[in-house]
């Protein structure tokens, strides 16, 4: 039995969900971890009021309902062991700063009410909410001006790095955070500071 498998599929359509996960059932028989990490995000998505509303319905259709789709259709296997979820929130969330943050925020409550609901299952479901990390999607939507402004507002001084999302995803899929459910994490340097 292979490692891995490529799959190919849209997030949003539950037909497509539907088939991949299939595939990965008959090569693996279960899913420890289900990463929602797909999504749509800078440009005409900052906007609100004038964001066209096909744009609207298919970031949603991306940032919350592929979550929901691919945590609904997994849960049968993440059960097998009891296994996690982790969704890719943003600390703009909270920030109210378009049709993004509208959808991050949709995102985290999403995680919690799937949380309340997979527990019977064994199931954690948490998300990260990254502030703004130098991913090669990031680099080219930034100024150097915006980062260093972004910089300036974080008590960690320094831009964040994809290494500071992948030690705090692998600690919320893993064992050792075994008594963290529901929960939004901002990995944001302290831009978002909450007491």
């Amino acid at each position: 039995m292979g490692l891995t498998l490529g799959l190919r599929a849209d997030v949003a359509s539950e037909g497509e969900t539907r088939e991949a996960v299939g595939r990965i059932e008959a090569r693996f028989g279960r899913i420890d971890v289900l990463v929602n990490n797909a999504g749509l995000h800078l440009g005409r998505y900052n906007l609100t009021s004038e964001l066209a509303l096909e744009d609207w319905r298919r970031l949603l259709d991306v940032n919350v309902l592929g979550a929901l789709v691919w945590s609904k259709h997994c849960r049968r296997l993440l059960a097998v062991r009891g296994g996690a979820i982790l969704n890719q929130s943003s600390n703009s969330s909270t920030m109210g700063t378009g049709a993004y943050s509208v959808s991050k925020l949709a995102l985290n409550g999403l995680t919690v009410s799937l949380a309340r609901e997979f527990a019977s299952d064994g199931i954690r479901v948490n998300a990260i909410a990254p502030g703004y990390v130098e991913s090669d999607a990031a680099k080219g939507g930034v100024s150097d001006e915006h980062k260093a402004l972004i910089t300036q507002g974080q008590i960690t001084k320094r831009v964040g790095q994809m290494s500071d999302l992948v030690s705090t995803a692998l600690l919320l899929c893993s064992d050792e955070s075994a008594f963290v459910n529901g929960q939004t994490w901002f990995v944001d340097g302290g831009w978002q500071v909450r007491l």
